[in-house]
């Protein structure tokens, strides 16, 4: 599947995951030109957005990923998100059971930065 193609039942999601209240953690291992890229189309679209990657603040309400979201799983199970943005590249069979397992809403196989300068 086209990495920027929108898998069809994303459609009600997209909306829930761009509402103007969410704030926004962008969980990255390293920084690097894909993480930057992202927290600066939310900043500049007015969304509050913090970087992380060792600790998930309780007021994070979706999360996006950009590397192995393997890496994560156990500081998401303690962070209560229950949005998940997996970016293109990052997504895995293993994430997308967990994310369904635990009643976890998750878009994936679609980029966060062409969602939101598509709904702007």
């Amino acid at each position: 599947m086209d990495r920027y193609t929108l898998v069809p039942e994303f459609n009600s999601l997209i909306p829930k995951f761009l509402s103007p209240e969410n704030v926004f953690g962008v969980y990255e291992e390293e920084t690097d030109s894909v993480s930057e890229n992202i927290v600066k189309t939310l900043q500049e679209k007015g969304y509050q957005v913090k970087k992380v990657s060792q600790e998930i603040p309780s007021s994070i309400n979706v999360l996006c990923i950009i590397a192995s979201p393997e890496a994560a799983w156990e500081k998401i199970k303690t962070s209560g998100v229950q949005k998940i943005w997996l970016e293109p590249g990052s997504e895995s069979q293993a994430a997308i059971d967990y994310c369904q397992k635990n009643k976890i809403e998750l878009v994936y196989y679609h980029s966060l930065t062409k969602a939101i300068l598509d709904s702007k």
